[in-house]
């Protein structure tokens, strides 16, 4: 029996206290398993919730926002996220399911390769994520949030005028940076191609040489 193991004198007694303890931890995490099974969550992805958190912490985190589970773990995507939030009872329409919906759709669309949507096309996708009647407003609420929370960025688009496209925030962040570093290496290579053009005019005239070919020139400067 489990008072048992605190039975005992000197290191013994220490022994089954720590004894204790382990099997205190064991029984949680079954406990906490069988409850995300229940709730539709395999064995692997348990594995490195157990990995991130305490079984209880685990559990209480889930419960409090399962949508996370979205980036703090792989295997798991929105249907499973959302399935579990819906036997929690958060509502359809809720701040954090929308908002989730929204992330979860700008990252698959990263992962094909965009580094934004189109406002109307993210909005009409995450709308088809949801397989849910969502007012089109109450979505858009939600995006406007995540403006405001700066975990979305947008930008006019330079094609058509009144459309917005949509960022995540660390996505334009980086793409900002990038073009910033790209322009500074082309100012310099600039400024480097107008030097190597002020040397080779001082040397054909040093050698007496009429003209260096323009392949020639092309070829010295790589």
């Amino acid at each position: 029996e489990r008072h048992r193991l605190t039975e005992g004198q000197g290191n013994g007694k220490d022994k089954a206290e720590d004894s204790r303890e382990a099997w205190g931890e064991a029984a949680g995490k079954g406990a906490a398993l069988i409850e995300f099974q229940k709730r539709g969550l395999h064995v692997g992805v348990v594995r490195q919730l157990f990995n991130l958190w305490p079984a209880p912490m685990a559990l209480r985190v889930v419960r409090e926002n399962p949508y996370m589970l979205l980036w703090k773990v792989s295997g798991v995507g929105f249907l499973t996220a959302d399935h579990i939030a819906m036997k929690l009872g958060i509502p359809q329409d809720s701040m954090m399911r929308l908002s989730a919906a929204l992330h979860y759709v700008l990252d698959m669309a990263e992962q094909e390769g965009h580094c934004y949507l189109p406002e109307d096309d993210l909005l009409r996708k995450t709308l088809t994520e949801l397989k849910m009647d969502v007012p089109l407003k109450r979505l858009e609420e939600a995006l406007d949030w995540l403006e405001v929370e700066e975990q979305i960025s947008r930008e006019a688009s330079p094609g058509a005028e009144g459309e917005f496209l949509v960022y995540r925030k660390v996505t334009h962040v980086s793409e900002i940076t990038l073009a910033k570093h790209l322009r500074r290496i082309a100012a310099h290579e600039k400024k480097a191609v107008a030097w190597l053009d002020e040397a080779f005019d001082a040397f054909e005239k040093k050698r007496g040489i009429s003209s260096l070919h323009h392949c020639q020139r092309a070829a010295l400067k790589i």
